[in-house]
């Protein structure tokens, strides 16, 4: 057999056309064109890592463990004294909202403080009988709710007697926000009775709840509470309803914009 000759193999091949030329260049800048778009699904993927990252883990010190009556009180003085300082208090009686955009950095921040605040709670609780008493009063150690976790302790080890639950109903109607340094300190404490109420079986509708608060502060605070009710009144024009976690919310952010309105103006005075 004869040996292939390369000429002739080479030029019986077919030669690529412009067409064939045309279309390979269109591939390949469709390739080009995925690449980039990969690059950029990337780097928004990066860019949203970084604003959702967790911030540094705060520093707070381990509770007592609490395991009886007798620990509770000092478990539960103590507890409220380490979330204070962080702002995390009001995670305790769930008055902080989920924001409503998982992809955002508000939503990274709540879910790291009710994390905090969760696990604080729940290390302290080793005692298996404790833990069995709230499980079988309906908690879910699964759900890593503060507000729940914090509330079948209470439920377990609080000491109840009608004579506590006159008191704090007798406070609940006495509280005014001029006893207290901080209007936010006020409305924590109001959230705490109203809680501790609610469990005692002295439960009011939401919305008398609302007025009697606003009806309290109206002498101190006009302003916020003007603009509360504008909100309310606007809500009930659509048919709609307040929850109590949302007027808290809505009343927090009034109060911080006065306060901050209130430096301000200082500030310009010195």
């Amino acid at each position: 057999m004869a040996p292939c000759d390369q000429d002739s193999a080479t030029s019986s091949a077919p030669k690529p056309t412009s067409n064939d030329w045309d279309s390979m260049m269109a591939s390949m800048q469709a390739v080009k064109e995925e690449i980039k778009k990969g690059n950029k699904l990337l780097a928004s993927m990066v860019d949203g890592w970084n604003s959702t990252a967790p911030a540094e883990k705060r520093n707070i010190n381990p509770l007592p463990l609490v395991d009886s009556k007798t620990t509770f009180e000092m478990w539960n003085s103590q507890l409220r004294a380490a979330l204070t300082p962080h702002n995390l208090l009001p995670y305790l009686y769930g008055g902080i909202c989920e924001p409503p955009n998982k992809n955002s950095t508000e939503w990274a921040t709540w879910n790291i403080d009710r994390r905090d605040v969760f696990q604080l709670i729940t290390a302290s609780v080793t005692d298996p009988n404790v833990w069995f008493s709230m499980t079988r009063i309906g908690w879910n150690p699964e759900n890593s709710d503060p507000a729940e976790a914090y509330t079948k302790v209470l439920e377990v080890l609080q000491v109840r007697s009608e004579n506590m639950t006159l008191l704090r109903t007798l406070e609940s109607f006495s509280l005014r926000p001029e006893s207290f340094d901080t209007l936010d300190a006020y409305l924590t404490r109001v959230c705490v009775l109203r809680q501790q109420l609610r469990r005692a079986g002295l439960e009011n509708h939401v919305k008398t709840e609302i007025y009697t608060v606003l009806s309290v502060m109206q002498r101190s605070y006009p302003r916020v509470v003007d603009g509360i009710m504008l909100m309310l009144e606007g809500i009930a024009a659509e048919g709609g309803t307040v929850e109590w976690a949302v007027f808290i919310k809505d009343l927090t952010l009034e109060c911080a914009q006065l306060n901050l309105e209130q430096s301000l103006a200082r500030t310009r005075l010195e």
